[in-house]
């Protein structure tokens, strides 16, 4: 498939309802691992049948790792290479590195270390 600008992603929850895609053409899907994740029977269902069929969606799609999410309900209780190794075996198009996100007003020191552990899991893939 061949990746035309500018391309619009639609951010859909993984358990989501109405599925635009289905009836309209959406270049993308932005979806969540945080999201899989947390849910073993969804987990289970997207790791056996792969994204693309789980969703029913052919264009491309890309998989969030969730660090808002984490770091939002304070707890990041999961490491780089799990959620890798979801992006393996779920296959999307594109998946995006465990980051720690950066919020406005973020004290210096703090956006410092958020950014030094996200390179540290960027060099852990």
């Amino acid at each position: 498939m061949k990746l035309e600008t500018p391309f619009l992603w639609f951010t859909q929850p993984i358990k989501g309802s109405p599925k635009p895609w289905l009836f309209f053409k959406i270049d993308g899907l932005m979806l969540n691992a945080y999201e899989v994740l947390h849910s073993n029977s969804i987990a289970e269902r997207v790791r056996s049948e792969g994204v693309h069929r789980y969703m029913k969606f052919e264009g491309l799609i890309a998989m969030d790792s969730g660090g808002y999410l984490f770091m939002r309900r304070q707890e990041v209780n999961i490491t780089p290479e799990a959620i890798l190794s979801l992006y393996e075996e779920v296959k999307p198009d594109f998946g995006v590195v465990l980051d720690h996100p950066l919020t406005p007003n973020l004290p210096q020191k703090d956006a410092e270390r958020r950014l030094l552990v996200t390179l540290e899991n960027t060099n852990r893939h």
